[in-house]
C-alpha cells in the first residue's frame, strides 16, 4: 500500500469518529499538492471541504480540477479561518514543512470546534538533530524529534490512536541519513497532559 492510500484509509476511519455526531462535519484539508491522488477519495467522504496552501499556484490548480473545494491561500502556522469552525482537520506531511511545528498545532487546536478531531501525517526523527541537520531534502521539509513533537502533542489535544505508516530505522547524523519514520496521530481536541511524559504507543497499519 501506497503512502496516500493510507492517508485514505486513515481519513475514513476519522469520518467514521464524527458522522455519528456531526450530519455534515466541516473539514480542512492542509495543502494542495497531489490534489489527485488525496483530495478526490476525501471529497467522497466530506461534502463541506476546505483547503489551504501557502502556494498561490497550486491553489489556483486545486480550484480548477475540483470547483466545489473552497481553496485558501494560507501560512499553517498562521491559518486564515476564525476560531473553532472545522470539525475534521486531515494533515498529510503538511507540518512536517514548517520548522516550528508549535505553532501549528496551536493553530490547529483553534480552528478546531469542541471535540473536533485532527489527523497528521509527518515524517518524524527518532534523534535528536540540531537546528543545521533536521532539514530533510530540498522541499524544505523537516524531521521534528518524535519525543519533542509528541510531547507538545499532548497539551493541546488527546492523543486517541498513533502509530507508524512507514519506518527506515537507520539514521546516522554524520552521513545526513536521518532515516524515513512517518507516523500519523489521530487528535481530539483538549489537552490532557499535566505532569510528566504521556506514553507513546507503537504500532504500524
Amino acid at each position: 500500500m501506497q503512502i496516500h492510500e493510507k492517508y485514505i484509509v486513515l481519513a475514513k476511519e476519522v469520518y467514521k469518529m464524527v458522522e455519528k455526531n456531526v450530519e455534515v462535519p466541516k473539514v480542512l484539508k492542509t495543502d494542495c499538492f497531489n490534489e489527485g491522488a488525496n483530495y478526490a477519495p476525501i471529497a467522497n467522504l466530506f461534502e463541506d471541504a476546505y483547503c489551504v496552501d501557502v502556494d498561490n499556484e497550486l491553489v489556483n490548480k486545486a480550484k480548477k480540477a475540483f470547483p466545489d473545494l473552497k481553496c485558501f491561500v494560507g501560512d499553517i502556522r498562521e491559518l486564515p479561518f476564525d476560531d473553532e469552525i472545522f470539525d475534521v482537520i486531515i494533515d498529510c506531511s503538511t507540518i512536517d514543512h514548517v520548522p516550528d511545528f508549535e505553532k501549528v498545532i496551536i493553530e490547529y487546536n483553534r480552528v478546531l470546534r469542541k471535540d473536533g478531531i485532527c489527523l497528521i501525517c509527518t515524517w518524524v526523527s527518532l534523534e535528536k538533530l540540531t537546528e543545521d541537520t533536521k532539514k530533510w531534502n530540498k522541499e524544505n521539509q523537516y524531521f521534528h524529534y518524535l519525543y519533542d513533537f509528541v510531547n507538545y502533542l499532548q497539551f493541546h489535544f488527546k492523543i486517541l490512536k498513533e502509530g507508524e505508516i512507514y519506518t527506515d530505522r537507520k539514521c546516522d547524523v554524520k552521513t545526513d541519513n536521518f532515516g524515513k519514520n512517518m507516523y500519523y496521530f489521530i487528535l481530539k481536541k483538549g489537552g490532557y497532559k499535566k505532569n510528566g511524559v504521556g506514553v507513546f504507543r507503537n504500532k504500524k497499519i
